[in-house]
């Protein structure tokens, strides 16, 4: 729980609809569902991934399985929004 004010606020642990269609116009196009090779991890569960390394502190290869495959997924995609400035102001 995160303490605002004199008010607990629950940990947000999964981005809520609302927030999510509006970070999604900021990112990138995703890959198309039909296309051949590695199976497609969604931005979205990539994102809560991001965000459960910021706020746990874990170390990206200890990021639970149900955020894709750990490590390589999130950590790959986290340092390619990056560099297209999507965490800028």
């Amino acid at each position: 729980m995160c303490l605002i004010g004199n008010k607990y606020l629950p940990t947000i642990r999964k981005i809520p609809d609302e927030l999510w269609n509006e970070i999604k116009l900021l990112l990138p196009p995703e890959k198309p569902n039909d296309t051949t090779g590695r199976s497609i991890i969604s931005f979205r569960k990539v994102l809560d991934g991001i965000l459960h390394v910021l706020r746990t502190g874990c170390q990206w290869k200890m990021l639970p399985r149900e955020y894709g495959s750990g490590s390589t997924t999130c950590h790959r995609r986290f340092q390619e929004w990056i560099v297209c400035d999507v965490f800028s102001e």
